[in-house]
């Protein structure tokens, strides 16, 4: 299976896609177990994943990069999902493609999205510098929707980083 997924044949393909669709089903289960903002999975298939709809009757969420806050919500929302990001690295998650694009939002409520490519920060030698990348990447978006919202996102993530590898989240 390595050898076909390496030189890319159809079969090969197939069996990326069934790995990528059954870590991201992991990954949603196991951050829905521990009480993140994250879409409930219900059911996955080697191509699919059936998972909570996040909207109501007029449609679908919107990504929150098309949100519109009202005074004072902005800073509730990047709040919670900083609390989402220490969660996931508590539960030993790093996102790696965090952005405004990979979260919907819905009355006063994000969902973050898109787990495919989620390590694991004790297996990948990268994922202190992809949790700079998502906290990075979210503190950036909500800084340009709202002068004056003052932080520091390397500094976030070095403490962030530190307490997950002392233990200490």
């Amino acid at each position: 299976m390595q050898r076909a997924i390496k030189n890319r044949s159809e079969f090969g393909r197939e069996a990326q896609l069934a790995f990528w669709v059954e870590h991201e089903f992991e990954v949603l289960s196991a951050l829905h177990y521990a009480g993140a903002d994250v879409p409930a999975p219900f059911a996955c298939t080697e191509k699919a994943i059936l998972m909570e709809f996040v909207g109501d009757e007029d449609g679908d969420s919107p990504q929150l990069q098309y949100a519109r806050f009202e005074d004072g919500e902005a800073e509730k929302v990047l709040e919670r999902i900083l609390w989402d990001i220490e969660l996931m690295v508590r539960e030993n998650v790093v996102h790696g493609d965090l952005s405004a694009f990979n979260m919907l939002y819905h009355e006063g409520q994000v969902r973050i999205i898109d787990f495919p490519q989620a390590v694991d920060p004790r297996k990948n030698s990268s994922a202190r510098d992809l949790l700079q990348r998502d906290i990075s990447n979210v503190v950036e978006f909500f800084q340009r929707r709202r002068a004056g919202l003052e932080r520091e996102p390397e500094r976030m993530a070095r403490n962030l980083w530190n307490l997950w590898k002392y233990g200490e989240v």
